[in-house]
């Protein structure tokens, strides 16, 4: 008795069938052929896509103030105001604990 051959048979006659429309799918796969979605965004929906769409073309870094901060760096002009990074740790901070004690 040869397998290979039969198997080939069924494989063939599969095939065809599919290519000619007789393979029956799932229930949900053959009554959408009248069934159409409609999808409709609201004005904002509209901008916000727009909004998003020229966030992404601009530049993730300023490579000029990169730059100037690496060179401030390295000629040794740059200067760090500590009222300033003081002010932002304790607001950063803040936000946080008022995150932490929000659970999602």
């Amino acid at each position: 008795m040869k397998i290979d051959s039969g198997l080939k048979n069924i494989t063939n006659s599969r095939t065809q069938e599919a290519k000619a429309g007789k393979v029956k799918g799932r229930p949900e796969e053959q009554q959408h052929s009248g069934v159409s979605d409609n999808v409709a965004l609201t004005s904002e929906a509209t901008i916000m896509q727009s909004l998003e769409a020229s966030l992404a073309a601009l530049p993730d870094t300023d490579v000029a103030k990169v730059e100037s901060v690496r060179q401030s760096i390295s000629d040794g002009s740059f200067a760090v105001d500590e009222e300033v990074v003081a002010e932002r740790l304790v607001e950063d901070t803040m936000e946080n604990l008022q995150h932490a004690g929000k659970t999602p």
